[in-house]
């Protein structure tokens, strides 16, 4: 072979390979149809999703994180893009922060991620006032409640935005915001 038919042969092979490598999805890429969905919801004590509470009672905060495909996957991690999961806001005027049913989230899982069944959930419920009973924490999760007083009457938000990187994909971030009140 001539160094003139070797060099032909590395020009068609070189786009070739630029284009297959531009075009692949890397692990790390996040899919719009990603095999995922993710719910939030506020809880009363009895376990109904509402959005008005009663003075001196507690608040639930409920984060579902269910298989849609039909095979397990594996949650490496899910984090609060802004650094706070569940945040609480005063819903007039200012927007004052009011806190976080939580202090710290600590997942801890082995190399390959917690599995999710398929057509199954993972679920996170948490008590505004660091009630354990009330709560529902996946095995090998430790959290750091912020132990709050019962909230008084008001108007109140509660937002965060989700971010989750999965074994074979990542999910786009999702923002949730929620507003409540108590009487």
């Amino acid at each position: 072979m001539t160094n003139n038919t070797v060099l032909k042969r590395i020009g068609i092979l070189i786009p070739i390979l630029v284009f297959a490598l531009g075009t692949g999805c890397s692990k790390n890429d996040a899919i719009p149809n990603h095999p995922v969905e993710v719910k939030f919801q506020l809880l009363n004590t009895a376990g109904e999703s509402t959005t008005t509470f009663q003075e001196g009672k507690d608040i639930l905060f409920r984060l579902e994180i269910k298989n849609l495909s039909d095979q397990a996957i594996s949650l490496l991690n899910f984090r609060p893009y802004d650094g706070q999961l569940f945040l609480v806001k005063n819903s007039s005027g200012d927007g004052q922060k009011i806190g976080s049913p939580l202090n710290l989230v600590v997942q801890v899982i082995d190399i390959y991620g917690y599995s999710i069944p398929h057509n199954k959930s993972y679920l996170l419920v948490v008590s505004w006032t660091g009630d354990e009973e009330k709560s529902l924490v996946p095995e090998g999760w430790r959290v750091d409640y912020s132990n709050n007083e019962f909230l008084p009457p008001g108007k109140y938000v509660v937002e965060f935005t989700f971010d989750a990187t999965f074994w074979d994909f990542d999910i786009p971030q999702k923002k949730f915001k929620v507003e409540f009140e108590v009487n």
